[in-house]
């Protein structure tokens, strides 16, 4: 079977499936149209066997359902558009009351009805080509039937439907063009598609309108000045020199030169031309040879560089950039000990002891009658001056004083400190004292000594002190000989 027979044998039963879904013979044409078109192209997909009336049946409900979305989808355009409502549906004849109970059912029951009682298909075949499930086609059915029924048309109505005749034209106008489409009724745009470009073409000639009228208002026209005036080469003032023939090449006219006569700019007739102006001073020669750069000996060179480096460190004094040396750990441990009392202060002359056993004066001196000479001070005792961290415990907060304090057995509550301006320190050792306390430029030295014999003991003032809060290091020096 080609597909001419196919369009031929199979349009009165598409014709009349399409009449009984939609109830109108307009629509019934069109549905039946594309669904032939669609089983002229899917003929080669049965190999040669015969199409049954399942197979024709499903291609008409689908352009039947294809054509129920685009009618809602035009219908949703339009009412969003142009505020238009769809056109009402061609009414069932009046003799056809079976078919008129069918228009008020639900279109999947309707068809149901349509493929069971008017085709007598299979339910299974009914609800496959539905895309339903058994349970779900029964039920619908079943309630389609009770329908028909309560309409005083029997649930069987659709059963003595007549089997209508199509258009001669209709099998003609289904068969595929040589693209391989339907004939279509319509050359550049689909009608469902039309209310949408109306409406965008109208929006787009508003929008010009607007533009052109409302935000963009036309101009007045700018008021012009006087045509300006064309004067000749001789009514023209003399300031205005015509230079046009010079600049162009050509020669100057007679005006044009008498008026630079007039201003100075053109020779007088006869008069001599100025010579070149010459500048004062001796003329200068390419063969006078150049000064010899002056030398500099190895002693001039070094005092030169010795007074360069002398005024560059004068000039970093007056400006308060000189760098001030590192100090090192025994530098803080002298300078500590010297704050304390236990070295003498930095040149100062040494402090003279008179020796225990006088020295027999030979027979040549005559100084002294006899009397002690003098001996430098013995140095410092072994040990003194060390560094002693794990001696003193340094606190930064009211809490870690209270506990420290507590802890070391002090008498007494711990001194209210300034924690954010200052900090504190407590020596562990019973019996000792801090003597100084002295901010270096690395950090602060804490030097302690132990009381002497007659000294009266007094915890707050002697293991206590107050530190700076800079520098944050901190260094513990113990003043006792080993």
């Amino acid at each position: 079977m080609n597909e001419r027979e196919l369009a031929l044998s199979a349009a009165g039963p598409a014709y009349t499936l399409a009449y009984r879904l939609e109830g109108s013979r307009d629509a019934a044409v069109e549905i039946a149209s594309a669904a032939l078109a669609d089983a002229a192209r899917a003929l080669p997909g049965l190999r040669g066997a015969a199409p049954t009336p399942a197979w024709l049946s499903r291609f008409v409900v689908e352009s039947w359902r294809a054509r129920r979305r685009r009618q809602k989808r035009d219908a949703f355009l339009s009412a969003a558009t142009l505020g238009l409502t769809g056109a009402p549906e061609e009414p069932p004849p009046p003799n056809e009351p079976a078919q008129a109970a069918l228009l008020r059912l639900d279109p999947d029951a309707r068809a149901l009805v349509v493929l069971r009682d008017a085709l007598h298909l299979p339910e299974s075949e009914a609800a496959a080509i539905l895309s339903l499930s058994p349970a779900e086609a029964a039920a619908k059915l079943s309630s389609a039937r009770l329908a028909l029924a309560a309409a005083g048309v029997g649930e069987s109505a659709a059963q003595s439907l007549p089997r209508l005749e199509p258009p001669q034209d209709l099998a003609e106008s289904s068969l595929p063009g040589p693209a391989g489409e339907g004939r279509r009724d319509w050359v550049f745009l689909p009608p469902s598609l039309r209310p949408l470009a109306f409406a965008l073409s109208s929006g787009i000639v508003a929008l010009w309108i607007w533009q052109r009228v409302v935000v963009r208002p036309p101009l007045a026209q700018a008021p012009t000045g006087p045509e300006p005036r064309l004067d000749s080469g001789a009514e023209a003032p003399l300031s205005q020199i015509d230079v046009s023939r010079a600049a162009s090449g050509l020669a100057p006219s007679a005006d044009a030169h008498a008026q630079s006569q007039a201003l100075g700019l053109a020779p007088q007739p006869g008069a001599a031309l100025p010579g070149p102006a010459k500048a004062s001073g001796r003329p200068l020669s390419s063969d006078t040879p150049a000064p010899a750069p002056a030398t500099m000996s190895e002693e001039e060179r070094s005092a030169r560089n010795i007074a360069m480096f002398a005024d560059l460190e004068r000039q970093k004094r007056e400006l308060g950039i000189t760098g001030v040396p590192e100090e090192s750990a025994a530098q803080r441990r002298e300078e500590a000990l010297r704050r304390a009392g236990l070295l003498p202060p930095q040149g100062a002359p040494a402090a003279a002891v008179v020796r225990a056993t006088p020295r027999m004066l030979s027979s040549g001196d005559e100084s002294g009658g006899g009397l002690p000479a003098a001996a430098p001070a013995p140095p410092p005792a072994a040990g003194a001056g060390r560094s002693a961290p794990d001696a003193a415990l340094v606190l930064s907060d009211a809490d870690s004083l209270a506990a420290s304090w507590t802890l070391l057995g002090l008498p007494g509550s711990a001194p209210s400190v300034d924690f954010t301006r200052e900090r504190a320190v407590l020596v562990k050792p019973t019996g000792a004292k801090v003597v100084s306390v002295v901010a270096g430029a690395t950090a602060v030295v804490v030097t302690f000594r132990r009381l002497g014999d007659g000294e009266t003991p007094s915890p707050v003032a002697d293991r206590f002190a107050r530190l700076p809060p800079t520098p944050a290091a901190v260094e513990i020096i113990d003043a006792n000989a080993r």
